[in-house]
């Protein structure tokens, strides 16, 4: 830190003489400095305010104090339940893997666990799967959830319903079950594409994209239980050949995230 000149601009000329001003001038500014290399403690009256090329914190006995300190690899290690809060509000997206989570209603008799995500055994299959509290922001608003899955088989022709899937909160009582999309149990399906080989997409990932439009915002996984509820492609007729297409991950857009709050 440094302090004002004693000597405007702090320019001396050969033959200055220093007064008794100058001296004691000296001395005051120097004590009221930062010492770099010894430390010390000050209390500063107001905030000081570094630009430029700021701070840089080298070692890792390095901390800042205030509820939070830091550690080697970059880490800011914060006290028990607290969290980053932002100066703006974020965006963020969440992936959830699909790949042996736990489905509440049928414990995955008809959707198997492969290695790359949920296969689908037979047409015209539902299953509701709990999404865990810790991948949603609390607070924060749900914007769009978008599905990506493969089509396990060529087709002859295209299916009577397209895969598709919807987001649900449930309280925690259990008595109030709310879609995030109005689409409700009708599902937001896979756009019908052009003709049965373009569905097939040479087994290549695609993606279903639901733009939340009800219950999205104030996510709070402390009083919901978020669920996914897919949808398999239906050959229609009550046809249960099997589909055994996969469905690998969900995506989460959060918008007005504010905090790292999840749980």
């Amino acid at each position: 830190m440094h302090n004002d000149y004693v000597r405007p601009s702090g320019q001396w000329l050969a033959h200055t003489v220093p007064t008794a001003r100058d001296l004691q001038r000296l001395d005051d500014l120097g004590s009221r400095s930062v010492n770099g290399d010894e430390g010390g403690t000050w209390n500063p009256t107001s905030p000081i305010i570094i630009g430029g090329q700021p701070i840089q914190v080298t070692t890792a006995a390095s901390s800042y104090e205030g509820g939070a300190r830091t550690e080697n690899g970059g880490r800011i290690v914060h006290a028990d339940n607290d969290v980053p809060i932002f100066s703006t509000t974020r965006t963020r997206s969440v992936l959830v893997p699909l790949y042996r989570l736990h489905d509440s209603t049928k414990a995955y008799v008809d959707y198997a666990t492969g290695p790359l995500g949920l296969i689908s055994q037979y047409f015209n299959i539902y299953a509701t799967v709990q999404l865990d509290g810790r991948y949603f922001h609390k607070a924060a608003t749900l914007s769009t959830v978008t599905l990506r899955f493969r089509v396990g088989q060529s087709h002859t022709s295209l299916p009577t319903n397209l895969p598709g899937f919807n987001l649900a909160r449930i309280n925690s009582t259990r008595t109030a079950f709310d879609f995030l999309h109005s689409s409700t149990y009708s599902l937001v399906r896979l756009p019908t594409p052009a003709s049965a080989d373009a569905y097939y997409n040479a087994g290549a990932p695609q993606s279903v994209v639901m733009t939340c439009n009800q219950n999205n915002t104030n996510v709070d996984p402390t009083t919901y239980v978020y669920v996914i509820i897919l949808g398999d492609e239906g050959a229609g007729g009550g046809t249960i050949d099997p589909s055994l297409n996969i469905f690998h991950s969900l995506k989460l857009d959060f918008t007005n995230v504010a905090d790292m709050r999840f749980e």
